[in-house]
């Protein structure tokens, strides 16, 4: 295996000005060609989670940590939103508040067809709930011209509470629609709008998501809890009708988005794993972990309506409305070493989305794996 190839994060300040102020359209630009750039969050001293999403034709950077959730245009120099960090209540049974609160997984979400705003972002916080936001489209005449000098307009529209309770933060967010980063979702199940959650006890939710019909484009209601206890979970996606959770433990589990039934379990790496992520264009995913490693994994989907043989009319239907069938395992495509360094995020990137860059602990760099002679074969689509 070669080694990877590692890029420096160049540490480019913002002008004065140029991130202070909601609305603001970015006036650095994009970064060049081949340079990293980072998002110089003000005030920020610990970052929890990162998500990047196309919605209404722009790309948004979502960024949860100490001070709340930002959200940035995809130069990384143009604050478009900021919402504090809220204050910590909880009930009189709860533990006492964390000593330092934050905002910590997030994902953005399709919003239903028949609604007023493009998508959602949801946002989960250290005093167990989830905040919804809608995005909608810019104010006519807001100032430059094109769709690049309009950002989207993002204001919050609910809290989900009552479901992550006792204090637990939230870990991890998924939606298919962030799996894809907001690409054309597939036909096999993935248009429903379920939001998954995680935090610290262990306990991962599907939230369906109502139609607008006037309530509100942040209505969502807890329809299912896959786990209950156990290991947290550091990530978690949606594909075709599973849900990939990644436990800290450095298991990851396959469960069926629609029956909730526990579809596989992979022991992915033998220390803490720290990421997870879906590959937006195949059927695959990638992890992360403090044991030192980058693994990328086949994820073999099938159509639960048209798998399986044997059963005739009845045992179709009963095969369609468990959803999607996980035709194997999972196995690797690629496990990497990189030796000495604490992993603490994995993303698909480049061209095709199909090199794998890792974020080390307290080094400004990034570790790419070129992913043209490996990622073609056993994650491709059926």
């Amino acid at each position: 295996m070669a080694p990877p190839t590692i890029i420096k994060v160049v540490l480019v300040p913002s002008l004065p000005g140029e991130a202070s102020s909601s609305g603001g359209g970015g006036g650095g630009g994009a970064a060049p060609a081949g340079e990293a750039r980072r998002v110089d969050a003000p005030n920020a001293r610990v970052v929890q989670s990162v998500c990047a999403c196309s919605v209404g034709g722009s790309v948004l950077i979502a960024v949860g940590g100490d001070v709340g959730l930002q959200v940035w245009d995809e130069s990384g120099s143009g604050l478009l939103f900021f919402w504090p960090l809220p204050e910590y209540t909880a009930s009189p049974s709860a533990p006492p508040p964390p000593s330092s609160g934050f905002v910590r997984g997030l994902a953005f979400n399709a919003a239903a067809a028949d609604g007023p705003c493009y998508a959602h972002l949801c946002a989960g916080t250290s005093g167990s709930d989830i905040a919804v936001f809608e995005i909608t489209a810019a104010a006519a005449g807001s100032r430059g011209g094109g769709a690049a000098r309009n950002p989207p307009s993002i204001c919050l529209a609910a809290r989900l509470a009552g479901v992550h309770d006792g204090g637990s933060a939230v870990t991890a967010l998924g939606s298919a629609f962030q799996s894809r980063r907001g690409g054309a979702l597939c036909e096999g199940g993935e248009g429903g709008g379920e939001l998954i959650s995680a935090d610290d006890g262990g306990r991962v939710v599907v939230w369906a998501r109502r139609a607008a019909g006037g309530g509100g484009g942040g209505d969502y209601v807890a329809a299912a809890t896959l786990e209950d206890g156990g290991a947290a979970a550091a990530g978690v996606g949606v594909r075709r009708g599973l849900v990939v959770v990644a436990r800290v433990d450095g298991a990851v589990r396959i469960y069926g988005l629609r029956d909730g039934r526990l579809r596989c379990e992979i022991v992915a790496h033998s220390r803490w794993l720290s990421a997870l992520d879906l590959h937006p264009r195949r059927d695959a995913f990638a992890t992360a972990a403090e044991d030192c490693t980058v693994s990328a994994w086949t994820l073999p989907i099938g159509d639960g309506a048209g798998g399986g043989g044997g059963g005739g009319g009845a045992g179709a239907a009963a095969a369609a409305a468990a959803g999607a069938v996980l035709l194997a395992p999972p196995e690797p495509l690629l496990s990497a070493a990189a030796v000495n360094s604490v992993l603490t995020g994995v993303a698909w990137c480049g061209e095709g989305c199909d090199d794998l860059a890792a974020a080390v602990f307290d080094a400004d760099e990034l570790l790419i794996w070129r992913g043209a002679g490996w990622a073609g074969g056993g994650a491709r689509r059926p």
